[in-house]
């Protein structure tokens, strides 16, 4: 039997920077905090640029899961994961982090086309400790699940990878068969 996750609480940061967010239209360009609709969140303090999720059946809707895939980023000994492992509607593609990432690539979210699994860390710095039930700011990034989204990072045992909670804002790790949230980012060249 494999060994149980135990959750990790994320600790609030110390003396963290004030969030310095800004929603970006699906097209790439910048828009002022009070736009009612967007696609993306760059964090001009970490050079990140998050996805946002929506709520209506797209391919970035909120209630898509993937298991976790990655077969060409790993070293031939890891467990690559599972591919079509989720339920993430009717896109024509299959439903695990690999396809996700291809197609939200291919579709040029934000006017981009090199998004990404975040890794651990990247992942942990959305947890905000001042919020809660999701602790994440839903100013910037509504339609977060409280649950579960996968990160890049395989833990020790690869038969398993890390992700983190926006319910309480732990991070653990899960068998990469299970079905789990994603929310991707790149970086701001």
């Amino acid at each position: 039997p494999a060994p149980t996750p135990v959750p990790t609480l994320c600790p609030a940061p110390q003396a963290a920077a004030i969030p310095n967010l800004t929603k970006v239209s699906s097209t790439g360009i910048p828009l002022p905090v009070s736009s009612i609709q967007w696609s993306c969140v760059q964090d001009n303090n970490s050079g990140l640029m998050w996805e946002v999720k929506t709520d209506n059946a797209d391919l970035h809707d909120k209630d898509w899961t993937y298991s976790w895939y990655q077969p060409n980023n790993l070293p031939i000994t890891e467990n690559s994961g599972k591919p079509n492992g989720g339920d993430c509607g009717k896109h024509g593609i299959d439903c695990d982090t690999e396809s996700y990432v291809q197609a939200v690539n291919t579709e040029g979210l934000c006017g981009q086309n090199d998004w990404r699994m975040p890794t651990d860390e990247e992942l942990l710095s959305l947890v905000d400790h001042t919020k809660t039930n999701p602790v994440i700011d839903v100013t910037y990034f509504p339609f977060t699940q409280k649950s579960m989204y996968w990160s890049s990072s395989t833990a020790e045992n690869s038969n398993y990878a890390w992700y983190v909670t926006f319910g309480k804002g732990y991070h653990a790790w899960n068998l990469k068969e299970s079905a789990r949230y994603v929310r991707l980012v790149r970086t701001i060249k």
